[in-house]
């Protein structure tokens, strides 16, 4: 005879209802209703036990992940340049991120500049110098260095020349490319260099970067990567670039005869910035009807047509436009311009500020010379002059 569990009954084990089954064996009972009682009432230890050493695996799991993030978070935030707080509320409300700044900007406030133009120059190149204060290792902090170092700027020239020894390819080729603008013969051999290697993977970027600084070397390079498909536009536009009739020649029917307007378009815009005013007909209609409308605006600021100018000035609110618009605007002389993104010049988001400053910088320093005695944009004829530089850091 046992007894019931639950209503504490004796009965003969060859007459249970039903049985439960328990870390420490089989537990029997009366009847069913007994067992379904017991089980809905009390919880087995074991239970407990499992659930326990599950907790106890599963939270030092999460907290080395937890910690991992945050490490990455801080690794990229003195990359960036900016710190990002990550929290659960943030993933349900992404407009909610709190973003502060790694690198302290100087304070200012939208209301102090008054549409000064030689206080925002001031700021904008303020905010600059701090961006390249680091390594360059990110898209902005090389575009902020090439807009200072196009002024002559021997910090950013020397930051440019560090960070081309150990950029990754991509970053390394557009640092190259714009130390070789500067006048760096340094630069100039390491294109070459990789340009004349055919199994190297730089070679066809190197051809191009040549080409679109209209060295010759590069012309027999570029008429048979012309003969590709792949690379046949991107081709046309450095060979075009580098005075080669055939180039022009090519862009200029595919911009009056392609089937796509994106083609046409394209290639209208290449023969823009070359200066063909033949073109300027196709950037219009684009303009007006298209679905290329920024890209036409661009275009026509480089030719100098006023009717851009709308276009232009609303990619000025957006960080990913407004550096090329503001060269457009600068050929413009649309110099005013430049307060649409004063409010960006005090932004906690570290794109916004930062592309604000380059773009400001752009306007301003283009501006004539009622502003300050150096403005204007100089070619560095001899980048030597401007700073010492490593022989041989980009070979």
């Amino acid at each position: 005879m046992i007894k019931c569990p639950e209503c504490h009954r004796k009965f003969p084990v060859y007459r249970a209802g039903d049985h439960f089954i328990t870390e420490k064996g089989i537990v029997f009972f009366c009847s069913s209703q007994c067992c379904q009682r017991y089980s809905t009432n009390i919880v087995p230890t074991y239970v407990y036990k499992k659930s326990l050493i599950s907790i106890l695996i599963t939270v030092p799991i999460l907290l080395m992940v937890y910690l991992f993030t945050v490490f990455e978070i801080e690794k990229k935030s003195i990359q960036t340049g900016y710190k990002q707080y990550i929290n659960s509320f943030s993933m349900y409300f992404p407009d909610k991120i709190k973003i502060r700044n790694a690198i302290k900007f100087p304070e200012t406030a939208n209301q102090d500049l008054h549409h000064d133009p030689l206080a925002a120059k001031n700021i904008s190149l303020k905010i600059l110098e701090k961006t390249i204060h680091g390594n360059l290792v990110n898209i902005w902090e090389i575009q902020a260095a090439e807009v200072l170092a196009q002024t002559g700027n021997k910090i950013a020239i020397k930051k440019l020349i560090q960070a081309a020894r150990n950029a990754i390819p991509s970053h390394r080729m557009r640092i190259s490319e714009i130390l070789a603008k500067l006048g760096d013969e340094e630069s100039y051999n390491f294109l070459r260099k990789h340009m004349n290697n055919r199994t190297s993977p730089l070679h066809i970027l190197s051809t191009f970067a040549l080409g679109r600084l209209g060295d010759k070397s590069s012309i027999k390079h570029l008429r048979k990567l012309m003969m590709m498909t792949e690379t046949r536009f991107a081709a046309s536009e450095a060979i075009a670039a580098s005075g080669d009739s055939g180039g022009l020649a090519w862009l200029y029917a595919k911009a009056k005869n392609s089937r796509r307007q994106g083609d046409r378009v394209k290639a209208a815009c290449v023969l823009a910035r070359l200066g063909d005013k033949r073109v300027k007909i196709i950037l219009k209609t684009a303009l007006e009807k298209g679905s290329f409308k920024f890209a036409s605006a661009v275009a026509l600021g480089h030719l100098g047509d006023k009717s851009a100018v709308p276009v232009l000035e609303k990619a000025l609110k957006h960080p990913g436009l407004r550096i090329e618009a503001s060269y457009s605007l600068a050929d413009l002389k649309s110099f005013n311009s430049y307060t649409i993104m004063e409010k960006d010049l005090s932004s906690d988001v570290y794109e916004n500020r930062v592309s604000a400053a380059i773009s400001t910088f752009i306007l301003l320093n283009a501006r004539p010379a009622e502003i300050s005695s150096n403005c204007s944009f100089s070619s560095v004829s001899n980048i030597n002059e401007y700073y010492p530089i490593l022989k041989g850091t980009l070979m």
